[in-house]
């Protein structure tokens, strides 16, 4: 699991988003190299700033699909137990 990291806005921000943009390279690498043992169709992010949160979201064939995705996030975000499966969820799709 990722942490969550800050956007100051003086110049030391610059150097935490150059290691969020590292990351997202890393999670590219697994995508293409397919490290994944369940290989993505699409993916749901929310980029946090200061201010906000910014959600975008690709390769949902609906928006069911989409909020499906963004429930399985709540519900792991809000779980107070170790779950079995860890991060995965089932589809409901």
């Amino acid at each position: 699991m990722s942490k969550i990291i800050d956007f100051p806005s003086h110049p030391e921000g610059f150097r935490k988003k150059s290691e969020l943009a590292d990351y997202l390279r890393k999670m590219a690498d697994y995508i293409e190299d397919s490290y994944l043992e369940y290989p993505p169709v699409s993916i749901a992010m929310i980029f946090t700033s200061e201010k906000y949160h910014e959600m975008m979201q690709y390769g949902y064939d609906s928006k069911y699909a989409f909020k499906d995705a963004l429930n399985a996030a709540s519900s792991y975000a809000s779980c107070s137990y170790k779950r079995r499966g860890g991060a995965l969820f089932e589809r409901k799709v």
